[in-house]
């Protein structure tokens, strides 16, 4: 028997009758957080989550060697499970509202059940290869609770329980009676009581408990063993011993404060199907009781194996997201349908992520770019903004391989854009509370050299989004300050002009202009406006303009539901092509889905675009939604499209054939076309002159 208290965990051998000596194994948490446990009896190793730290650990039976396997903010581990034989971890993850599977070592993980109201508990069934976990659901959004079954690899989710008895189902147990009238046990704190029900979830029925009248008791966790069910009753302070037929009950440990979950581990024979040979599988092996192999090699989040069984290291389309502390990758092309999402990135030392893009190149490397700001203290009179850019391999997970290319304390990076025919990264400044610095737009090196050239710094007053457009040398801005517009220029800060301002038609209530992103294939401008709540689309030249989106496209939606408006408050931009069947008969036309995110009410939401010539006038717009509306995307404050195979318009080839790519600066080069170049000499070196080819040091 296993189960947690304050600050330590208890495990009592159930080997022999009537002997309950208590061993005490004390981990170093805070009390009252150790929310589950579980125990891999062939290592000897106890694994357990918590609140204070957000994560998993494991820890020996001597308390030595305590590691955490997985430990990310925010979450909220409710339940856990180890399957020994695969050396994977289940977790319910309540603050997600998904199941999760990991490797004891935390470092390959899959979401199996995302898109969950409310979960709790989790058990499983080594024997039969399958899972059980229960969804309190929501009585406000009349999400009513259920329990699942799926086999161990997250297929065939089925909800067996619904309805009568079920009031906020907690913890669950399982006995599989060795394949013959199996039963699975749960707690309710709703009614505080506990029932059990067949396997298929037939014939529910309470078994023990003292009912919702019992001033002071709290039933939580359960297990069962060798006939007799265990509950835990938190107010009680008491362990309790049931059998499954009477509506007994009796107290088998008392005296413990903060009891929660409670196990029973058995050493099995193991699997009946595959696994028993991890190996076999490049990624995760995964039991599955439905398959003639009773095993599912499954690869990370979002991604699924090449024909020949391996994994890609990520998915071949999926959206970054900046999420205020963290970066997340969503993947899009699921076989279910559903957008998933893995952190990648998080950031715990103070600074929130606000900004990120992306570089692939033609040698087959793959990085992230991410800005993160932090706000003034306030301690000692601290009124420093503080800013940094970094880049990560896109292949690496959780941070690994992350580093800081540049480095400002004058203000916020809003925002970054690569020019993938450089490497460098654009990024726009808002000196926000810094008499000492102008707002502006720069470059730096993208390979972590600093090596910063300020481009433009007169008359910006709150600049935000940047764009790039590298195989025409140009440039786009927003600014929302007095008066907000939208710029553009080359890429050196020349020949800089507005292309949309403020009273200019169709844009006359022209507010807060957050982002701006470039149609490569049409060579349309389109940008989002958090004030007026509208996305609207322009040439290059701002001549032409008309608004894609705005709050008030679906007036009966926004009557009926008004927290579920599609467009409320659009912060950032990006979008994906798509090759319509019909090109070869339309070759102007183009599909596109836009994304955009919008912080303030935790939404991401997209609306499908056919585009017929190079014309605002020609934007056809359908299938207006919410792809992510979970309170879990915690501010999303940007977001990018990357799509592996599909890359930008000469991205790919960029680094090779432009001029760049074969010439050599001293610091920073910049391609002006497709056959020339130019050096640009950064604003830390006093005394050079940037030339065409090279960078010219004079005397005073």
């Amino acid at each position: 028997m296993l189960f947690p208290t304050a600050n330590a965990i208890h495990f009592i051998s159930q080997d022999v009758d009537d002997y309950t000596a208590d061993v005490v194994v004390p981990v170093d948490v805070a009390a009252q957080t150790i929310t589950s446990v579980a125990m891999d009896p062939i290592n000897g190793v106890i694994y357990y989550a918590t609140l204070d730290t957000f994560g998993i650990h494991r820890v020996n039976l001597t308390g030595e060697n305590q590691t955490s396997i997985l430990d990310e903010h925010p979450t909220a581990i409710t339940s856990l499970e180890v399957d020994y034989a695969t050396q994977n971890v289940y977790f319910v993850d309540s603050y997600e509202n998904r199941l999760e599977v990991a490797s004891t070592d935390g470092r390959r993980r899959r979401v199996l059940h995302d898109g969950l109201v409310s979960p709790t508990g989790l058990a499983l069934d080594p024997v039969s290869l399958t899972m059980f976990y229960i969804d309190t659901g929501d009585i406000d959004r009349e999400e009513s609770p259920k329990i699942y079954s799926a086999a161990m690899d997250g297929s065939s989710p089925e909800a067996i329980v619904t309805g009568h008895p079920l009031n906020h189902p907690l913890y669950i147990a399982v006995d599989n009676g060795d394949g013959v009238d199996g039963l699975i046990y749960w707690t309710d704190v709703g009614t505080n009581m506990v029932y059990c029900a067949s396997l298929l979830g037939e014939e529910p029925r309470a078994i023990a408990g003292f009912g919702p009248l019992d001033i002071g008791s709290v039933v939580h966790g359960v297990a069962f063993f060798g006939g007799h069910v265990f509950f835990t009753d938190s107010g009680l302070r008491k362990i309790y011993e049931s059998t499954t037929i009477l509506m007994d009950k009796s107290v088998y440990m008392e005296g413990f404060n903060y009891l929660s979950d409670i196990k029973i581990v058995e050493t099995r024979k193991g699997h009946i199907g595959g696994c028993l040979n991890t190996s076999r599988c490049d990624y995760l092996c995964l039991p599955n009781p439905n398959v003639p192999s009773k095993q599912t090699c499954a690869c990370a989040t979002g991604i699924e194996p090449l024909p020949d069984g391996s994994c890609p290291e990520v998915p071949n389309t999926f959206l970054l997201v900046a999420g205020q502390n963290s970066l997340r990758r969503i993947a899009l092309d699921n076989p279910s349908g559903e957008y998933v999402d893995i952190p990648l990135y998080d950031s715990l030392d103070g600074y929130g992520v606000n900004a990120v893009d992306y570089l692939l190149t033609a040698r087959g490397e793959g990085y992230i770019y991410f800005a993160e700001m932090k706000t003034p203290s306030g301690v000692a009179g601290d009124n420093v903004w503080r800013s940094r850019i970094r880049r990560q391999c896109m292949f690496e997970q959780n941070g690994d391989g992350s580093e800081i290319i540049h480095e400002e304390d004058t203000g916020i990076i809003e925002d970054i854009a690569v020019d993938w025919t450089t490497g460098n990264v654009y990024f726009t400044l808002n000196a926000v509370g810094n008499s000492r610095a102008d707002s502006h737009v720069a470059m730096v090196s993208g390979r972590g050299a600093g090596n910063k050239v300020t481009l433009v710094n007169t008359t910006l007053h709150k600049p935000r989004g940047i764009a790039l457009h590298p195989l025409q040398n140009t440039m786009f801005w927003t600014d929302f300050g007095d008066p907000p517009k939208v710029e553009t220029a080359r890429m050196n800060g020349m020949s800089r002009t507005p292309i949309i301002t403020r009273g200019q038609m169709p844009f006359s209530n022209l507010l807060h202009p957050n982002d701006v992103i470039v149609d490569l294939n049409t060579d349309l401008v389109y940008f989002c406006d958090g004030g007026a709540g509208i996305i609207g689309a322009t040439t290059f030249l701002g001549n032409a303009g008309e608004i894609i989106v705005a709050v008030d496209d679906n007036p009966d939606l926004r009557r009926s539901q008004p927290t579920k408006l599609f467009i409320r408050k659009p912060w950032s931009l990006t979008m994906r092509h798509f090759s319509p069947s019909d090109r070869d008969d339309d070759p102007e036309t183009e599909e596109a889905e836009l994304f955009w995110s919008d912080p303030e009410f935790h939404l991401m939401s997209s609306v499908s675009l056919v585009t017929t010539g190079r014309s605002t006038t020609g934007i056809e717009k359908t299938h207006l939604r919410n792809i992510l509306e979970r309170t879990t995307l915690y501010k999303p404050l940007a977001v990018q499209f990357v799509s592996i195979d599909g890359h930008k318009p000469g991205e790919i080839t960029g680094l090779t054939t432009m001029p760049c790519s074969t010439h050599s600066c001293e610091y920073l080069c910049l391609n002006i076309n497709a056959t020339h170049f130019h050096c640009l000499c950064p604003d830390s070196v006093p005394n050079c002159r940037p030339r065409s080819a090279e960078c010219v040091h004079t005397s005073v």
